[in-house]
């Protein structure tokens, strides 16, 4: 006990973006997969909160050790494993170019069923600038069953 207040279990605080990501990730070999101290979300990615800001562990790594993100971009991971910030597994890309991917892996959705996983995705897009017209093309579904996910 300090002065009747109990001490926060968690981190240090951070002096920079940098060595709070490395506070936070298990890095192993190079080429291997780098993941999360932490829990994953719902959604199988590690968030983060650094220096009073919430952040994708997987996107905060590439911009700190690679660069900035332009123009909205998604990072994207080559190794398939949302955990991973290793840079090397890391690449921007476009929301069609993260379509592609999956379904050239395999990773998507079934005939015309969206998971709860793909409604919360088709949420943040939405949140970030793209259209109903875009992602009923992308999730190959109504452009009002885009409009009734978005509106709740």
């Amino acid at each position: 006990m300090n002065g009747g207040f109990m001490k926060k279990k968690g981190y240090p605080r951070a002096k920079n973006l940098k060595d709070g990501l490395i506070e936070r990730i298990n890095i192993l070999s190079e080429n291997e997969c780098w993941e999360g101290k932490n829990k994953p979300n719902g959604n199988g990615y590690c968030d983060v909160k650094l220096m009073g800001k919430n952040y994708r562990l997987h996107r905060l790594s590439y911009e700190v050790l690679v660069g900035p993100i332009i123009d909205n971009l998604d990072v994207l991971h080559m190794c398939d494993n949302r955990k991973c910030c290793n840079p090397k597994h890391l690449y921007l890309g476009t929301m069609k170019d993260n379509m592609l991917d999956k379904k050239s892996r395999n990773r998507g959705r079934t005939k015309g069923k969206l998971t709860p996983e793909q409604v919360l995705e088709i949420r943040r897009l939405f949140s970030e600038g793209y259209n109903c017209n875009q992602l009923s093309k992308l999730y190959k579904v109504s452009w009002q069953r885009i409009k009734d996910i978005v509106d709740g």
